[in-house]
C-alpha cells in the first residue's frame, strides 16, 4: 500500500487524483446506466436518436438527464483534467491546445441532448451524431499521441 507521504511526494499525484475521479465517476454513470446511452456511440443518425429517445419513457428520460450532468459536471472535467496532465507531460507544448477539442465536442452533444431532454430545444439537432464522431475520432488522436510518446521516450531511456 502506498503511504501518503509517499503519494504527496509522488510527481505523479495529480495524474493519481484525475485518474481517480475518473474511475468513480466512470463506475457512477455505468450504474446509472450510461453504457447504453447515445454518447457511447460513435456515430448515431438523426432517426437512431429520435428512436431512442422515444423509447425512454419518462423514467428512462429523467435518468438520461441525470447522466448528462454528472457527464457534464464530473465525468468530462475528469478525463480533460487527465489528458491535459500527460498531455503536458508528454507532448510538445503547442499541442496542448488540442487536448480541449473532444471536450468541447462532448460538452456540445451532451448539453444539447440534455437541453432536448429537457424540453429547451423543440427539435433534436441533425448534426448532433458527426459531433459525437468528432468528439471519439479526436480524443482517440489524442489519446494515441500521447501513449506514441511515452513508448518513445521509455525507449530511449533504454
Amino acid at each position: 500500500m502506498i503511504s501518503h507521504r509517499l503519494f504527496l511526494n509522488s510527481k505523479y499525484r495529480f495524474e493519481i487524483l484525475a485518474a481517480a475521479l475518473l474511475i468513480l465517476s466512470t463506475a457512477l454513470l455505468m450504474y446509472l446506466g450510461a453504457s447504453h446511452i447515445l454518447d457511447t456511440k460513435l456515430y448515431y443518425s438523426h432517426e437512431e436518436a429520435l428512436a431512442y429517445f422515444a423509447s425512454l419513457g419518462s423514467s428512462g428520460t429523467e435518468n438520461y438527464k441525470l447522466i448528462a450532468l454528472v457527464d457534464l459536471f464530473v465525468y468530462i472535467p475528469a478525463y480533460t483534467w487527465l489528458l491535459l496532465l500527460f498531455a503536458k507531460r508528454f507532448l510538445p507544448e503547442k499541442y496542448l491546445i488540442f487536448v480541449f477539442i473532444p471536450t468541447v465536442f462532448d460538452i456540445l452533444e451532451t448539453s444539447v441532448i440534455y437541453l432536448f431532454l429537457s424540453g429547451y430545444l423543440k427539435s433534436f439537432p441533425v448534426w448532433t451524431g458527426y459531433v459525437t464522431g468528432v468528439k471519439w475520432i479526436s480524443g482517440s488522436l489524442i489519446v494515441i499521441a500521447i501513449g506514441a510518446n511515452i513508448f518513445r521516450k521509455n525507449s530511449r531511456l533504454q
